[in-house]
């Protein structure tokens, strides 16, 4: 079987997450006798289980002809991936999203002995009868065409993790602001012999016409705040319907609440919910500085409408990061819709090897945040010019670069308005890199700086080593197969068996359909 290139991959993640969502669906329905949704994202995909079969095909296919070897695998493998899984989620998120502790041969309820037998059972029908299939099926594609399919797909599944992501932000922040709340109540029991704690709903609306007949309108404030945050209305999270055993390792009893009330499970489990918040209330502890006993800070605190942000004072790496993916992306889409619509043909305007990024827009970007970032207020023309200035002189300096380090020039400025030292570029791309600065300057960044100052450091830094990753090793393979590209149109053969295994998944051919606008200098 042939090598798979990124984009198979992409199809490939693609197949087996809807399919992993079909099995988890009939499933979960059959063992609760009702329809369940187990979606971890919004679409009907669920990516462990692309892992697992990804893992599979890697590293079982090449031993399915030793059967013991390949059944071992296939049931060693997909429980490391489902344990691995569980645990990064639950520390990244402090969810727990499943939980096998009632089921015999437990791994701290992450894995189970039932479960791992059933996911082996699935990998050896993977690996022997469903993936020879899928492979037939896909690798006929012309490359055009899955590249079309992986581009769509990493968009689509691009979107939707960050509304997930999101999401989960704005479930956390609502256990916070809840905990917030319940560390008032405390407070107010003290104050208060008719309040009681673990009496909570009934003792809220008692608070709500004390407050009503004190006109308080502080204690009006928190009641409001409280039915707001345990209101269905306000706690539409489909993650806790899709996932109702989660477990939070945070604030338990404002999870708990919230859970119940997106369950509506508040007529059969608030006695029981309750009737252990005086044991687990010791666990419910206060962020509030002193200074937030004030009313005025702790209504502020407790405010659940979302201020208005201002441009981000502060510019991190983290924000840079983010910057160069999202501008690296919209640079490709900026590139790929205009040849679309002018030549009616799609054709790949990826800077790397894997996946729909031009690393030059995204390092424009950055430049041009950092240089241009205090024009935010200004007219869209002022930031748009020194934007599309600033472009086109790192596309000349790029290209100045790659004929003199690698032999590789750009062809892609037909009918080209002028030139610098030799080198080409145009009026449409200066107007590329003019549209893409003002875009990310006046919008997109005090959008990406407002969404990751939500997310904990633990989270933040766990998806940026894996997007450095994944990127190091992008550019770091593209430069590899590129300087062989070079070499071989010189008529430079292999000299080792590294080179040789290059020369053999990145051929001409290959390269020449991945970077269409590229041509090596003889």
């Amino acid at each position: 079987m042939n090598h798979m290139v990124f984009q198979e991959l992409v199809i490939y993640f693609l197949i087996y997450s809807f399919l992993g969502y079909v099995c988890e669906v009939i499933y979960c329905s059959w063992e609760e006798k009702r329809l369940v949704n187990r979606g971890f994202l919004y679409g009907p995909y669920c990516p462990v289980y692309a892992l697992g079969a990804i893992a599979m095909i890697t590293f079982v296919n090449p031993f399915k002809d030793n059967y013991v070897l390949a059944i071992l695998l296939c049931f060693f493998i997909p429980s490391a991936i489902e344990y691995l899984t569980g645990y990064v989620l639950e520390k990244i998120f402090n969810l727990r999203w499943w939980d096998y502790t009632n089921e015999k041969l437990n791994i701290k309820g992450l894995v189970c002995l039932k479960n791992s037998l059933m996911f082996m059972g699935l990998a050896i029908f993977v690996i022997y009868y469903l993936h020879p299939m899928i492979f037939g099926l896909i690798n006929p594609l012309e490359n055009s065409q899955k590249r079309i399919a992986s581009t769509t797909i990493m968009i689509v599944i691009s979107v939707d993790i960050l509304f997930t992501l999101n999401s989960l932000l704005n479930l956390e922040e609502r256990v916070r602001q809840l905990g917030h709340i319940l560390d008032e109540f405390r407070e107010l029991e003290k104050k208060y012999t008719w309040f009681k704690f673990d009496e909570l709903f009934s003792s809220t609306v008692k608070l709500r016409e004390y407050a009503k007949e004190k006109e308080d309108k502080y204690l009006l404030k928190i009641t409001e705040s409280f039915y707001k945050l345990t209101s269905y209305k306000n706690n539409n999270f489909r993650i806790l319907k899709n996932y109702p055993v989660m477990h939070y390792s945070g604030n338990e009893v404002s999870f708990n609440l919230i859970k119940a009330s997106v369950l509506k499970r508040f007529d059969k489990a608030s006695v029981a919910l309750y009737s252990t918040i005086d044991k687990a209330s010791n666990k419910v502890t206060s962020t509030f500085d002193e200074a937030s006993n004030k009313i005025h800070s702790t209504i502020e605190k407790l405010d659940i409408q979302t201020k208005e942000e201002t441009f981000a004072k502060k510019i991190t790496l983290y924000k840079l990061l983010w910057t160069f993916f999202l501008a690296s992306f919209m640079g490709y889409i900026l590139e790929t819709t205009f040849l679309v619509l002018s030549s009616g043909t799609f054709q790949s305007r990826q800077g790397v090897l894997f996946g729909p990024f031009g690393p030059l827009y995204g390092l424009s970007a950055i430049i041009m945040l950092v240089i241009f970032r205090k024009l935010n207020a200004r007219r869209d023309f002022i930031v748009f010019v020194p934007c599309a200035v600033l472009g086109g002189i790192l596309e000349i300096l790029s290209g100045l670069i790659l004929k003199n380090g690698l032999s590789i020039q750009y062809v892609l400025h037909e009918g080209t308005t002028f030139t610098v030292w030799g080198l080409k570029t145009n009026l449409i791309y200066l107007f590329f890199y003019g549209v893409l600065g003002t875009l990310m300057i006046k919008d997109f960044y005090p959008i990406i700086s407002t969404f990751i100052d939500r997310i904990q450091k633990k989270q933040l830094a766990f998806l940026s080593f894996f997007a450095i990753l994944f990127m190091v090793n992008n550019l770091s393979a593209t430069y590899i197969a590129m300087n062989r590209w070079v070499e071989r149109t010189k008529g430079i053969d292999a000299t080792n068996a590294v080179e040789a295994k290059i020369d053999e998944f990145y051929t001409n051919e290959y390269m020449d359909d991945i970077f269409p606008y590229i041509f090596v200098v003889e």
